[in-house]
């Protein structure tokens, strides 16, 4: 079994619901190079 996991840098002066919509956009974007 194989787990996939990216390393994330979360910027820590946004406000959370910023912070997650960043990582999920920059992720999105990611693996779509998959």
């Amino acid at each position: 079994m194989f787990i996939n996991t990216l390393p994330l840098r979360v910027d820590t002066a946004l406000a959370t619901r910023a912070a997650v919509k960043a990582v999920h956009s920059r992720l999105a974007a990611l693996i779509a190079h998959e």
